[in-house]
């Protein structure tokens, strides 16, 4: 009886890493990520759907079964050179390791950040955070949950928002951010001057 369960279980766990749970990547024009800049005043300017510069931005997949342990899974996707704003995945069935299709106990997350920055997105999280490098990109969506993982053939579970939609298992659009680079020192001055002045005239006031 234990040779037979253990068979069963090991055959369970073999058919389990060939047939992982798979989600949809790609999202479309209806969805577009948008990128807007953060002004070195600490302002924020217009965005617009990420631009099409191969490699400006690459988006990771995060998984976990819980919230807070998300993990980046591989490999990477660039921003498209077809479609502002829309993800290039190179399949529409993403699996996501140690799953299998129907699991519902995953957390999924979509970051981005600047394509130089290769798979480090925690330092370039924390250059966008503490703003030591100018024109550096950061982002990431809100967590999806509570949906069923696709089959291993695909198509996965769709993760992305329909336009407009509000599926708490799906992901909505985001926005990047991209710090300005440093103004010119002229442009400091001038700025400084206009501090200094309006200073002045409220201390006269």
């Amino acid at each position: 009886m234990q040779k037979t369960f253990t068979t069963i279980l090991l055959l369970g766990s073999a058919v389990a890493a060939f047939a992982q749970g798979t989600i949809n990547f790609q999202n479309s024009f209806l969805t577009p990520i948008s990128l807007g800049i953060v002004n070195w005043d600490g302002s924020y300017g217009p965005s617009a759907a990420v631009p099409t510069i191969p490699y400006l931005v690459v988006y990771g997949v995060f998984y976990g079964t819980s919230a807070g342990s998300l993990t980046l899974a591989s490999p990477l996707f660039p921003n498209s050179t077809g479609a502002a704003g829309v993800i290039a995945a190179p399949t529409t069935a993403f699996a996501i390791p140690a799953s299998i299709p129907g699991d519902t106990q995953w957390f999924v997350q979509v970051r981005g950040w600047s394509a130089a920055y290769g798979t480090d997105w925690v330092d370039a999280q924390d250059d966008w955070s503490t703003y030591r490098n100018p024109g550096v990109v950061w982002g990431e969506s809100a967590i999806a949950s509570g949906f069923a993982l696709g089959p291993s053939a695909g198509p996965g579970y769709a993760i992305w928002q329909a336009a407009g939609g509000t599926n708490p298992a799906k992901i909505a659009p985001f926005t990047l951010y991209e710090h300005a680079l440093v103004p010119e020192p002229s442009t400091m001055a001038l700025f400084g001057l206009g501090i200094a002045a309006a200073l002045i005239f409220r201390r006269r006031k």
